[in-house]
């Protein structure tokens, strides 16, 4: 709108920092980078686009919104004027090691049994999940791929030590063509009695055939659909950063426990001493964020989530600035 041009305008001039946050969904007004480039004005488009500058992706799902609000309040703290702070290195660490209290992160789990996870030959893109899994998560998980339903029935009828699941991968490609109609089989077979749980994953990536979920309800087989193929809710893959927050969320369907009972982001935490120190020259910086989904975004805006007092104001008596996020 006007105001934004406005506000995008003077911040140029007066060469201040920025952080740059999109909107994507398109219920919403989101705008993809295409769009968003060819509504730029072209006077601002060096200012904005063109500096490489991180593009932070507004999420709406609770989990993935902290980690947007945390990359938010990063690009904030490392935009602080250097001068005021007691070292960039160390403002530049602290922006690392902001958290939320209750925030999980794959080191945090482990398998206290072994998982073996199946996926199809003919559903593409599942080997690369799968691969991506092993890769966070070790030797936990062992994967196996089935080229059939008769070799998919074969390898859970045998005696296994580990837990036993069937991986799901859903994008653009998923049920199409003669692969479509072999995988369709498997899962078929898979959604008969007594058979392990289908864990179902959504490409949301851009970058790796994602497609809107509404799509397979029409490539789907309708057999399947009715046979109560999407039941349970699919987890959906973001892009980097966001897909850690995806990994946790298949782990916890595969039981995964956190380790030792440890709590949750102890491993790495922005103390308020330190916090004080970083907080030189008048400015403070404080986040206080409900964990709710519904009261995020409210919080944020009611608590003054990010602020900067002017040196030019009266300062108020010693008080702890705090920089950290909780919940």
């Amino acid at each position: 709108g006007a105001t934004c041009l406005m506000g995008a305008g003077a911040t140029m001039e007066r060469n201040k920092p920025i952080v740059l946050v999109r909107e994507a969904d398109p219920n919403k007004g989101g705008l993809s980078m295409r769009r968003v480039r060819e509504e730029c004005p072209i006077d601002l488009i060096p200012f904005i686009l063109d500096r490489g500058l991180p593009i932070i992706t507004w999420m709406r799902v609770a989990a993935f919104q902290r980690v947007s609000l945390r990359l938010i309040a990063e690009g904030v703290l490392i935009a602080c004027p250097r001068n005021h702070l007691a070292t960039a290195s160390s403002v530049d660490t602290a922006a690392e090691e902001l958290y939320f209290r209750e925030e999980e992160k794959c080191s945090d789990l482990n398998f206290r049994v072994p998982i073996s996870l199946a996926i199809s030959a003919h559903n593409r893109g599942a080997a690369e999940l799968a691969a991506e899994l092993v890769s966070t998560f070790g030797e936990g998980i062992q994967i196996s791929v089935a080229d059939s339903a008769d070799t998919l029935v074969a390898m859970f009828s045998t005696e296994q030590a580990s837990r036993p699941f069937f991986l799901l991968y859903l994008n653009r490609n998923t049920f199409l063509g003669e692969d479509g109609v072999q995988l369709a089989a498997q899962v078929r077979e898979m959604l008969k009695d007594h058979k392990p749980a289908i864990i179902l994953v959504h490409e949301c990536d851009h970058e790796r055939n994602a497609c809107e979920f509404g799509n397979f309800f029409t490539t789907t087989p309708d057999d399947l659909i009715e046979s109560g193929l999407y039941s349970d809710i699919a987890v959906a893959f973001h892009e980097p950063p966001f897909r850690q927050v995806s990994y946790v969320k298949v782990a916890h369907k595969l039981g995964a426990r956190h380790l030792r009972g440890e709590v949750l982001g102890s491993s790495r935490r922005l103390t308020f001493k330190r916090a004080k120190h970083l907080a030189k020259g008048g400015y403070q910086f404080s986040t206080r964020i409900s964990h709710e989904l519904s009261s995020a975004a409210r919080a944020l805006h009611e608590q003054s989530s990010s602020r900067f007092l002017d040196n030019s104001l009266p300062r108020r008596p010693s008080t702890t600035p705090r920089v950290a996020i909780s919940s």
